[in-house]
């Protein structure tokens, strides 16, 4: 077990003491399934002899059932000892990856989906457990029970001992070539199947779309162009192996080996070479030798796949973690600063050289195309990813340098999909300040215009939020309002919080931010420029860059980018209401 770059290794090294108990177990079981058949032949020997000798029948049968009782002790010890082993470690990466997480720059969310980190955290951390409950003893198992067999029966004769072994060498040649190219092949494989899997993704999704603009036969063809592909690859990786497999099943099977054994025994007793009680240990162990494989050949189905599972769960655990904070400084104010901010991903910049200062009592807006770096720049302030050049000061003091419980404290932003807990809409609203009194909350939801709709809702406050009961995209949002009136930040941060909602509940959002963002410091991200029109500042993004800044009247005077896009604002407005 001192395979330190294998992934497997590496995760189960806490455990490592417990899988060498436990397949040092498995040896002592494999060694004492053996005795039994050992036994019979031996009691066979001793009663077929001119004068039988009872009292060795006798010490044999003893031997047998004691060695019964090991084997049954042993496997109880075993399976016990993994089993305790695999819910430890699951227990412990479970945690290992959840404090982890917590600490991984929330920015590394936004470009990876919740299925994949759901499927790492839970699948693969899953598909460790056959392999260190099972798949180890199984090995061990597999390996030890050959070798005893093998040395008993080399001591009863060497000549059959040599024939035994020649057919367990064919029998590895041939498995052996059979998984010569498992391992790309079975990376092929699994390309072709994510393939296929994207595929009938993209062709469920967009079946709407598919059926709406007669695209019906080229997306069935793409998605089956995907399917063709797959079964042929499948069909030409299975077919190459499937005499090889035919044979390595033949020459591993313990039919084969006994008939072998017969024949060859046959012959040398015909020549009077061997005694035919000789033959006997041959034909009861030859299949201790040979039977294994098939547990080995699962056991290293199960080594890969939790090979595979370790490296990705070990990947989670290398992601780069956003360095605690370097001080325990409080910021004395609510001025923000954004000095030469500059984040950098892949080969063009995110957000280049970016300065901007938000006042407290003020609202600063951003405008800009999607990918301008709009919501890149907010997240900064939350600190969901450090800049990679550059600083953000609240207060003169440092984000960096500011507790994270602090600073969340400090800043406090709605976004435009924020989803609830499954909790009471009481417990929602309090999540922020879970000492909050039922008056406190109340009042909360008053100013976020929300207190009559939750009194009409079947338990009022204590209404479950769940599967089974949800709520609208605008109530949503003024629940997360309501949220933070009654944390009653410093510093708001509001990304496209309308974006999503109908006319009429955008305008009750819009009712409700109103008294949010009364003296406070305010920075709101939105491509509606009616919505922003009374900003104190405007900011418009491009390429990572502030290309214009200033109020709505400044902006309208320079005559450029933002005032075409306010005219062509006032120009779509013009053609919907007349339409």
């Amino acid at each position: 077990m001192g395979h330190t770059r294998n992934p497997f290794w590496q995760l189960t090294a806490p455990i490592a003491g417990r899988l060498r108990i436990g397949c040092s177990l498995a040896a002592v079981s494999a060694a004492a399934g053996i005795i039994p058949f050992v036994a019979v032949a031996e009691v066979a020997r001793h009663l077929l002899h001119d004068a039988p000798e009872t009292v060795a029948v006798w010490m044999w049968i003893a031997v047998s059932v004691v060695a019964l009782l090991v084997r049954l002790a042993s496997n109880l010890a075993m399976g016990a000892i993994t089993n305790i082993a695999d819910l430890k470690l699951r227990a412990q990466l479970m945690k290992d990856v959840s404090v982890h997480l917590s600490k991984v720059p929330l920015a590394w969310f936004d470009r990876h989906s919740t299925a994949d980190i759901r499927k790492r955290i839970n699948d693969d951390v899953a598909a460790l457990h056959h392999s260190v409950a099972h798949g180890l003893t199984d090995v061990v198992s597999a390996c030890v029970a050959p070798l005893c067999a093998l040395a008993y029966l080399f001591y009863c004769n060497v000549t059959l001992g040599m024939l035994a072994v020649v057919i367990l060498l064919v029998g590895i040649a041939l498995y052996a070539c059979q998984f010569r190219d498992f391992k790309p092949q079975m990376m092929h494989y699994q390309e072709s199947r994510a393939k296929l899997d994207a595929a009938t993704i993209e062709y469920a999704q967009g079946i709407a779309d598919i059926k709406s603009y007669t695209y019906q036969i080229a997306g069935r063809r793409a998605f089956q162009h995907e399917a063709t592909g797959f079964v042929r690859q499948f069909w030409q990786w299975i077919s190459r192996m499937s005499a090889v497999a035919a044979l390595t099943e033949i020459a591993l099977s313990p039919f084969f080996g006994v008939l072998v054994i017969l024949v060859a025994g046959l012959g040398l007793m015909m020549q009077g070479v061997v005694n035919p009680i000789v033959v006997v240990p041959f034909v009861l162990l030859i299949p201790a030798l040979t039977a294994p494989f098939t547990a080995l050949t699962f056991a290293q189905h199960d080594m890969m796949q939790s090979r595979e599972a370790a490296g990705r769960v070990q990947a989670l655990l290398q992601i780069p973690i956003l360095p605690p904070a370097n001080g325990t400084a409080l910021p004395g104010s609510a001025i923000v600063r954004f000095e030469g901010v500059t984040v950098n991903r892949g080969a063009k910049p995110v957000l280049d050289n970016v300065d901007l200062v938000l006042t407290p009592g003020t609202v600063t807006a951003l405008l800009g195309v999607s990918g301008a770096g709009k919501t890149s720049l907010v997240k900064l302030l939350a600190r969901f990813d450090d800049p990679t050049r550059g600083r953000i000061t609240i207060g003169g003091v440092d984000l960096r340098d500011i507790p994270s419980v602090q600073l969340a404290q400090k800043v406090a932003f709605v976004f435009q999909d924020s989803p609830l807990l499954h909790a009471t809409v009481r417990e929602n609203i309090a999540l922020g300040k879970p000492d909050a009194t039922d008056q406190q909350i109340a009042e909360a939801a008053r100013a976020a215009y929300l207190h009559d709709e939750i009194m009409l809702l079947p338990k009022g406050y204590d209404t479950e939020i769940s599967d089974g009961f949800g709520m609208s995209g605008g109530q949503e949002q003024r629940i997360c309002i309501a949220r933070l009136l009654l944390s009653s930040p410093d510093i708001v941060i509001l990304d496209e919080p309308t974006a999503s909602l109908d006319t009429f509940a955008a305008s009750r959002v819009m009712q409700a931010l109103c008294n949010l963002t009364m003296d406070r410091t305010v920075l709101i991200v939105s491509h509606d420029l009616q919505a922003i029109a009374h900003a104190d500042q405007i900011c418009l993004l491009d390429r990572g860059q502030i290309v214009e800044r200033g109020n709505h009247a400044a902006l309208m005077a320079q005559a450029g980018l933002y005032a075409s896009l306010s005219k062509l604002s006032q120009q779509v407005m013009t053609l919907g209401r007349t339409a």
